[in-house]
């Protein structure tokens, strides 16, 4: 039927024409991955910023929000300019001046980039291993004795983190190059076993992360009314629980502990004492251990 044939005050057709409504999106970022460039990060402080040209302000990251082997080892991973993939979180509507909130931040490898991962495995003998773990998706890095430094080339890397320049060989695989180890455990570990002497040997093993080493650590977390806290070492891939003992101990300080593996897989720092004091000097040198806490003590 025509609309000639409606009276004008049917309601079907308006006889005023109705005003338009705005209409208000809201930009969402969820389910979404999105690319950007770090513009600042301060370790102390524990978090950063983001540009992306897709989202119109930076974008907050916090620690957390990073690869685990750049929580322990920031030091060998400069973080500003390098490109990042991320996930984004809208920023709370409720919240004055907040920020939209990145997690599983990931790292955009390109050639020559400098990166910081976990070695998987390294033979020593066959001289060559492979690094995983650096925020780039199912990615390992093979790399060669000749990468390393010498001290550290007939150590037991396994587990250590390390930093690296990546390149592609002509094949197209990805490798590692200049290899550095995290801290000093790897060649104490590899002194030991060139060493052959036993005692001696075993002790460097220790050093390198097993259960029984003596080694340092950074203060992550402490409870001074409690007297406990947790540590960090570059050569251990999980948090360190220690006691104090009464000694004065802050977040950030270093530390010296005699490494113990619990039978749940945990590790535990023992005899802890501040570094010179040589508190538990015979933890890691076997039959000399009573001498050597008498003279931490």
């Amino acid at each position: 039927f025509g609309s000639s044939n409606l009276p004008s005050d049917s309601g079907f057709f308006p006889s005023t024409p109705q005003p338009l409504r705005a209409c208000h999106i809201t930009p969402s970022f969820s389910n979404m991955s999105y690319t950007g460039t770090i513009i600042s990060f301060g370790m102390q402080k524990g978090y950063g910023f983001i540009s992306c040209e897709q989202v119109p302000s930076d974008v907050f990251f916090g620690r957390n929000a990073l690869p685990q082997e750049l929580q322990m080892a920031p030091d060998l991973f400069p973080l500003k300019g390098k490109s990042v993939q991320f996930d984004l979180k809208e920023a709370d509507p409720t919240k004055e001046g907040a920020k939209p909130q990145a997690s599983s931040v990931k790292f955009l490898a390109a050639e020559g980039e400098m990166l910081v991962g976990t070695v998987k495995n390294y033979n020593p003998i066959k001289g060559f291993g492979f690094i995983g773990g650096v925020g780039v998706e199912g990615q390992d890095f093979f790399f060669s004795k000749r990468d390393l430094a010498p001290a550290y080339q007939s150590a037991q890397l396994q587990g250590v983190t390390v930093g690296f320049k990546m390149v592609t060989s002509a094949d197209g695989k990805l490798q590692a190059r200049d290899v550095s180890v995290a801290g000093g455990g790897g060649a104490m570990a590899g002194m030991g076993s060139m060493a052959g002497m036993g005692g001696m040997g075993g002790m460097g093993a220790q050093m390198g992360g097993a259960s029984g080493g003596r080694m340092q650590g950074t203060v992550k977390a402490y409870n001074a009314e409690r007297g406990f806290g947790f540590a960090t070492s570059p050569a251990v891939g999980s948090d360190i629980y220690f006691k104090s003992n009464g000694m004065p101990v802050s977040v950030g300080s270093t530390i010296e502990f005699t490494l113990k593996t619990m039978p749940d897989g945990k590790p535990q720092g023992r005899d802890v004492s501040l570094p010179g004091m040589g508190g538990g000097m015979g933890g890691g040198m076997g039959g000399m251990g009573c001498m050597g806490g008498g003279m931490g003590g």
